[in-house]
């Protein structure tokens, strides 16, 4: 059985002294560890209070929602509603999210992109007017904490493709389309064209790998940092976005 983080620091500790500063780093660790277990908690009770409030049968909704599972009714319903979505899709650009960059990254880095893939996943799948989206180059570890999220292998069902092969091999043929998208441009793109499959550089710590989208969006000859107008929302906890939604980097995009 694997031990966990906290275990092995622990383990490490007792043979090694840990400085003051690795201690303050588990403490805080720890305490937020704690933290979202106690929000968890607090949400799970709020729903139950609302539920009982609402007077609504939470036992008859469990039954109701296993007995929809082992029948397929809701894997059925939510095929309808992206067939009921998909010509939108057909008639709209496409998105495609390059993962060229992992090797540059460290494993937090690595995580938090294959996190923020699913966001992009989910949101991309709940809009009104949702696009294909390729996510191209993905192997390695990205790849691994994808294939452990539980309905992965259906991603493509939705529209949303995980691709192996690197950008210009898997749009071999199109590559006249593609626009590599990057807030290091200079150049501005003030409106988005249907035709066009508008590239996001996969990366996380944009700072610490400055430049990197633009330099592959110069080899492309495309690049541009483009102002979103369609009815597509981003829920970001960053503080450094303009209220209007931006297409730059992952990393701002959760």
């Amino acid at each position: 059985m694997k031990q966990s983080v906290d275990d092995e620091q622990a383990d490490n500790s007792s043979a090694i002294p840990l400085s003051d500063k690795q201690m303050k780093r588990i403490a805080s660790r720890n305490r937020k560890k704690e933290l979202r277990k106690v929000n968890k908690l607090k949400k799970k009770l709020a729903r139950h209070a609302k539920a009982i409030a609402e007077g609504r049968n939470l036992e008859e909704e469990r039954c109701q929602q296993a007995l929809r599972t082992l029948s397929g009714d809701g894997k059925r319903r939510r095929e309808q509603e992206w067939l009921a979505k998909e010509s939108q899709a057909r008639s709209s650009f496409e998105v495609c999210i390059d993962c060229d960059f992992e090797a540059d990254m460290c494993s937090k880095e690595i995580n938090s992109l294959a996190t923020q893939i699913r966001y992009c996943y989910s949101i991309n799948k709940r809009t009104q007017h949702p696009s294909y989206v390729a996510v191209t180059s993905l192997g390695g570890v990205t790849l691994s904490n994808l294939s452990n999220v539980t309905g992965f292998s259906e991603w493509k069902s939705r529209g949303f493709y995980t691709i192996g092969k690197p950008l210009a091999e898997h749009f071999e043929g199109k590559l006249e389309r593609l626009v590599y998208l990057t807030s290091d441009s200079d150049n501005s793109l003030e409106d988005l064209d249907d035709d066009s499959i508008y590239v996001i550089g996969g990366i996380v710590d944009r700072n610490r790998l400055k430049y990197a989208t633009l330099h592959r969006a110069e080899k492309k000859n495309e690049n541009s940092q483009t102002t979103l107008r369609r009815s597509l929302q981003v829920n970001t906890r960053h503080s450094n976005i303009d209220r209007q939604p931006r297409f730059r980097h992952l990393d701002q995009i959760s």
